[in-house]
């Protein structure tokens, strides 16, 4: 949910009780208002009533309406009061007439009398039908217009924060870019832009650094690892070595060779993570298999390893060629390296998505973890355990999403493109 209309839904909700409370009060406020005015006027009336009886000796003798009602109560009496309230009067059996009635005790020439005024209410019920839903429009209008007013200004308001999350959304730490400080009138927005400023270009300094040491790293170590190589290389055709210093020297250059391949699988771990490989191009999966099957061909051969290779239609998909050919190198050597002699290979493109199985020996282990990092399940344990882990992150980065599976001794690989 948006910081705003997050904002918006409170201010709704608080401008919503009010409204609620304030409409009630409005209501109950206008109707005592009038009652209060009736309750004055039937007051006066009583006392114009009560003035008229000095000039009369008999109450009796007065004329009064339908609407009062006199009534003496003797001499046993002695409570004087008024008292008002609502009447409902049954005319017949459908029409309720609502009245306002005065109900008094008073004193006359010694005797107490009960008086009775009442005053119909419907013009007044009218009256307060018609004002309620003006109270209630313009409640409404300011209603909106509070609503209104708060989003135009939260828009003014967050408005330099929206910029700032523009800008961090087009950050990008390949192209070298930074969040550029922007003077905001805001001191906490002018805070935040300072701070993204400094904190983007300490990163863009970090990556740079880092990179030009990954890539200075291997380079430097690949040098020297190559003489190593190749003076043992020529060490071991020299015709003087016995039979375990060549086994000793066989073991260092197996090391280097570990050393070596580690090194660049390491490298190559840390370019794919920080998306060095930004270049993207339509590929023809189809053809990368194919060419890829051809490049190994030699070792199949020498193996008896075959391949069945099965093609629906041609796959395509946006990616980047370099990573492509990794994935693709990576997943044949590997089914190759872990299948048995005369065994085979089975590969099938089609529906988007591209699997390849062997056959092979039973893995011991875990296989959960066979995409982690120097994990070796099989029995090639001279493996540096980086080959399916950079699959995993080359299909990370291309948006591809990987499977294993593993029946007995068959291993299948499958990618969703």
């Amino acid at each position: 949910m948006k910081l705003l209309v997050k904002t918006t839904r409170y201010y709704l909700v608080y401008t919503l009780f009010v409204f609620t409370i304030g409409s009630l009060f409005f209501y109950f406020s206008i109707k005592q208002v009038i009652y209060d005015g009736i309750d004055e006027a039937l007051h006066q009336e009583k006392i114009i009533l009560i003035d008229n009886l000095k000039y009369e000796n008999n109450v009796d003798s007065l004329k009064f309406n339908e609407a009062t009602v006199i009534k003496k109560l003797g001499l046993s009496y002695h409570q004087v009061y008024d008292h008002f309230y609502t009447l409902n009067t049954h005319h017949d059996s459908t029409t309720t007439v609502k009245y306002r009635q005065l109900e008094s005790v008073f004193v006359h020439d010694n005797v107490y009398y009960l008086l009775k005024i009442k005053q119909s209410l419907a013009k007044e019920d009218e009256l307060i039908q018609s004002i309620v839903p003006i109270g209630i429009v313009m409640f409404m209008i300011l209603l909106v217009g509070i609503l209104g007013i708060s989003n135009f200004i939260s828009v003014r308001v967050w408005a330099p924060f929206y910029s700032i999350i523009d800008q961090l959304r087009n950050y990008d730490i390949k192209k070298g870019n930074i969040v550029e400080y922007q003077k905001k009138s805001i001191i906490e927005f002018d805070t935040l832009s300072n701070d993204l400023f400094v904190i983007t270009s300490k990163i863009n300094e970090d990556y740079k650094t880092q990179k030009e040491f990954n890539e200075n790293f291997s380079h430097e170590l690949q040098t020297p690892l190559a003489i190593i190589q190749n003076s043992i290389e020529n060490m071991i055709q020299s015709p003087n070595l016995k039979e375990e210093e060549m086994n000793q020297v066989s073991s260092v250059l197996e090391a280097t060779k570990r050393i070596s391949s580690l090194s660049k699988g390491l490298l190559l771990l840390t370019q794919i993570s920080s998306n060095q490989f930004i270049d993207v191009s339509t590929i023809d999966i189809v053809e990368v298999s194919k060419k890829m099957i051809q490049y190994f061909s030699g070792i199949l051969e020498v193996r008896k390893i075959t391949v069945h290779e099965k093609y629906k239609d041609n796959l395509f998909v946006k990616a980047n060629q370099v990573l492509i050919d990794i994935l693709m190198t990576n997943l044949i050597s590997n089914a190759i390296r872990h299948n048995i002699p005369e065994g085979d290979i089975a590969i099938e493109v089609g529906d988007n998505k591209i699997i390849i199985s062997n056959s092979g020996k039973p893995l011991e282990g875990n296989v959960n973890t066979i995409f982690d990092r120097f994990v070796k399940l099989g029995e090639k344990k001279n493996s540096i355990g980086l080959g399916l882990p950079i699959v995993k992150k080359i299909c990370e980065v291309s948006g591809f999403t990987i499977f294993y599976e593993n029946v007995g001794a068959r291993h299948t690989v499958t990618i969703h493109f």
